[in-house]
């Protein structure tokens, strides 16, 4: 695998430079993780409480004529000597103008959202924007066409985006947008309007505006008519085991995403960020109650099963865990990070807590330009809270990232 990112390096830095306007980009991070062992959802032995991985990255970015390529290629090394590679297209799409109307045809990353730790009003694609490590989206196959006038602008655009389901099956989405932009004395104001073949329809609407020259304030809100998640049906019948995977996805109809929040820049180059929102797609507390009280019966069941039946009662618990995979696992969140933007020295340190259950989530990060456009990081993050609530209950009980990134501008 190191000879495919030796070749990748090799080739792009020989074909790039004789195009205008490239930047390429080198990422090296190792992960630690330390295995919460108190958790219900845990069903193995294992005395090792640490696990390490590695990950090298390389990305390019190329824009000349109109023309816009955005390609990475990541290698992972696991500790028990696992190797792992991906290379992406990330985005691949074509600008131009005619009279009045700009458009872009092609495969392009879409985020255009109010907000910091969510936004509402990415309906296409919707970043986990609270992850230690950025990651690049894969974007969109689409057409759009673009219409600006002093302060405002009116966008269509019409999407073909693949969706994987729960159980690998892939299928194409077709959703076409109507997007709103004025900018109004000192108020940015959104709109947006999307259907979707598989979600239906959505309508949402958001401002931000800066009141002074340290306060900036934000909301942005959506109106779902469909969406999915994950249920184990077990949860909702009297049973302890099924036959077959009880983890399902379920389709609900009509609701509301919203966020509200602020941000106070001091010029000593302090900021504090403090954000309230609502994620209607996460789980209401009676349903992660539900799924918490299932799997601690299930935890009590497997001392008295035979070998076969508690390897397959583990297997689900461990399926159990899979209503951790999303950016929120609790509606309601309550935010706050406390940022220093230095000359060469960029730390912050934020709290997210999940009222309903009590969870708290503790992250830090501290960046360090050595030189122009290299840069060292260190990010932490642990999870804690009440006895039961999810984010005490998650698999990992502490993260840790140690790295650097650097870049070029050919």
């Amino acid at each position: 695998m190191f000879f495919r990112l030796l070749i990748w390096i090799t080739l792009t830095l020989i074909c790039f430079p004789i195009l205008a306007d490239t930047a390429i980009g080198y990422r090296f991070f190792q992960k630690s993780s330390q295995a919460n062992n108190t958790s219900i959802f845990n069903v193995t032995d294992k005395n090792d409480n640490f696990s390490h991985s590695q990950l090298n990255e390389l990305y390019a970015n190329l824009q000349v004529k109109g023309f816009n390529l955005f390609a990475t290629y990541n290698v992972i090394y696991t500790e028990d000597h696992k190797t792992e590679d991906d290379g992406v297209l990330n985005e691949a799409y074509y600008d131009f103008s005619v009279s009045s109307l700009d458009f872009t045809i092609g495969k392009k990353i879409l985020s255009w959202g109010v907000g910091y730790g969510f936004r509402p009003l990415d309906l296409i694609q919707q970043e986990n924007r609270r992850v230690l490590i950025s990651q690049y989206l894969e974007g969109v196959p689409l057409t759009s066409a673009e219409y600006y006038t002093g302060n405002s602008a009116i966008s269509f655009l019409i999407a073909n985006r693949e969706l994987i389901s729960e159980r690998q099956s892939r299928s194409k989405d077709y959703e076409a947008v109507v997007k709103l932009y004025s900018l109004y004395n000192d108020w940015d104001l959104h709109g947006v309007g999307h259907y979707s073949e598989t979600f239906g329809a959505s309508l949402g609407l958001g401002f931000s505006t800066v009141v002074g020259e340290e306060l900036e304030l934000h909301a942005s809100s959506t109106y779902r008519s469909r969406y999915h998640k994950l249920i184990n049906v077990l949860t909702e019948s009297n049973e302890t085991f099924a036959l077959t995977d009880p983890v399902l996805e379920k389709q609900y109809h009509d609701c509301i995403n919203a966020v509200l929040g602020f941000s106070w820049t001091f010029q000593s180059g302090l900021t504090v960020i403090g954000e309230a929102w609502h994620d209607c797609s996460a789980y209401t507390y009676s349903e992660w109650a539900a799924m918490r009280d299932l799997t601690k019966q299930q935890q009590l069941l497997l001392s008295s099963l035979s070998q076969t039946a508690r390897d397959a009662t583990g297997k689900q618990i461990e399926g159990n865990q899979r209503y951790f995979n999303q950016a929120n696992i609790l509606q309601n969140n309550l935010f706050t990070r406390l940022s220093y933007d230095g000359e060469k020295t960029d730390p912050y340190l934020d709290v997210l807590l999940t009222p309903d259950d009590g969870g708290v989530v503790l992250s830090t990060s501290i960046e360090h330009e050595i030189k122009q456009n290299i840069l060292l990081f260190a990010n932490a993050r642990y999870f804690t809270g009440r006895r039961y609530s999810a984010y005490q209950q998650l698999g990992d009980q502490a993260l840790i990232y140690l790295g650097f990134r650097a870049e070029f501008v050919l």
